[in-house]
């Protein structure tokens, strides 16, 4: 049960983080109209997709278990540093 929910979850989020994404990059890339729907595109890229890549990296190196735990926690906080500053980039130009 618990894994067609988190089958489910997995496949909304792709879903709807997919719409935002190009969302913000056409209002960026064609419309040219605003930074802001760029930033918040960005930022779901460098926590969701980009930060699953880092990780099934990590999980594919050959190192011992304390090692993966650290790097997993800078991968951790390096994508939410950078999922905030972005954020606050997007209440600058609001």
């Amino acid at each position: 049960m618990n894994e067609k929910i988190n089958y489910c979850l997995e496949i909304l989020n792709y879903y709807f983080g997919g719409i935002i994404v190009l969302s913000g990059l056409y209002e960026y890339f064609i419309d040219n109209s605003n930074k802001i729907p760029f930033y918040i595109a960005l930022a779901i890229i460098i926590v969701g997709p980009l930060e699953n890549l880092l990780n099934r990296l990590l999980e594919e190196m050959p190192v011992s278990e304390e090692k993966r735990q650290i790097y997993s926690t800078t991968i951790d906080l390096s994508t939410s540093l950078a999922f905030i500053l972005l954020l606050g980039k997007v209440i600058k130009e609001v």
